[in-house]
């Protein structure tokens, strides 16, 4: 974890370690003194963002970066080497699980990420922290012969279906899923509008 905010730097250090994933907060100033990190976690500015990847690539070290900035375009974030983008304010725990999902993931899977629900978060937490992206991508979610399905168009919730049942009613279904092997993978989505809520409406409800 690197974050001029010291305090944001020791609750992300608690977010990670109540999680069971090892971690170190560094100093923004000076070498990123890490032998071979799972993922970085960057805050705050873009500059201190590109000298976090330029030392990264100068290693040689495959390793994605997840940017927690406030006030910055997602494009923008992306072009100084940010791998995914989180933008301030946000959960504590969403932060973690986009940490956890893409941490150790070399850069050519990074579009399509798997998991199982047992090992990561619920599908609550899941769900609201994949929308903080900002992404259009499918999560698929597999139990035995069941699959349910949620389609995000630029971090919205726009559509979820679990069989014959669509809708809200459906994403209502998959809440109740406690253990799934799941997929994100990138998509150009159509923004179908089966959920018209907004993010925030929907995790509220």
């Amino acid at each position: 974890v690197l974050d001029p905010d010291e305090r944001a730097g020791r609750q992300l250090r608690l977010g990670f370690e109540r999680e069971g994933v090892p971690v170190a907060v560094l100093p923004v100033e000076g070498a990123l003194d890490l032998e071979d990190p799972g993922v970085v976690v960057v805050g705050g500015s873009l500059d201190l963002l590109r000298r976090t990847r330029a030392q990264l690539t100068e290693r040689q070290l495959d390793v994605p970066i997840v940017f927690n900035g406030r006030g910055i375009a997602r494009a923008d974030a992306e072009a100084a080497g940010a791998d995914e983008v989180v933008p301030r304010p946000t959960y504590l725990r969403d932060l973690v699980t986009i940490g956890k999902l893409v941490r150790g993931v070399p850069a050519h899977q990074r579009d399509h990420l798997v998991g199982q629900l047992a090992e990561t978060t619920g599908v609550y937490t899941l769900v609201r922290a994949l929308s903080a992206l900002g992404r259009s991508a499918v999560l698929t979610l597999m139990r035995g012969l069941r699959r349910g399905e949620v389609r995000f168009f630029n971090g919205e919730v726009t559509s979820a279906q679990v069989g014959l049942i669509h809708g809200q009613a459906a994403f209502h279904q998959l809440l109740l899923w406690t253990d799934a092997r799941f997929e994100y993978a990138h998509e150009d989505i159509v923004r179908r509008q089966q959920i018209p809520l907004a993010p925030e409406e929907l995790f509220a409800d």
